[in-house]
């Protein structure tokens, strides 16, 4: 997977960016430039949070130009927890050989914040159909997002 980060300050709250992202979430139009800039500068990518937390569906757009063989899905908690045999998955699944030392941590940038009960209610249940649906094609529940 590659990310392009763009760096932009933001002065609220991630609860307040959320629920700002709830009044517009159930328009058609902001769904379907999930991955497209508008030219009003605006891009849920960039910006939007809750349309990404959406893996199953974007695990089907994704399965319409690449067959599942030709695609790695790796579970950030679960890399994080055990780096060495996450990242030698990916290496495995790249055909590159595998990489044994001590994974030191590195991480530049702020640490995440505990997230407020209330927000984490929310966003629990907008995702629970479709993460259902995620499990479902994975084949496993993912224990860390309990």
């Amino acid at each position: 997977r590659m990310a392009a980060l763009n760096k932009k300050d933001e002065s609220r709250s991630f609860a307040e960016v959320v629920s700002a992202e709830l009044q517009i979430f159930e328009s058609e139009e902001y769904k379907s430039e999930f991955y497209e800039c508008k030219k009003s500068g605006f891009s849920t990518w960039r910006e939007g949070y809750i349309l990404k937390g959406f893996y199953f569906e974007q695990l089907l757009s994704l399965f319409r130009f690449f067959s599942k063989e030709q695609v790695h899905i790796s579970i950030t908690e679960k890399l994080l927890n055990d780096k060495e045999t996450g990242y030698n998955s990916i290496f495995s699944f790249l055909n590159v050989a595998p990489y044994h030392s001590t994974f030191e941590k590195r991480f530049i940038g702020a640490e995440n914040i505990e997230l407020d009960k209330k927000t984490f209610y929310i966003l629990k249940e907008i995702y629970k159909e479709s993460n259902e649906k995620l499990f479902d094609m994975l084949g496993f529940k993912i224990s860390e997002w309990d």
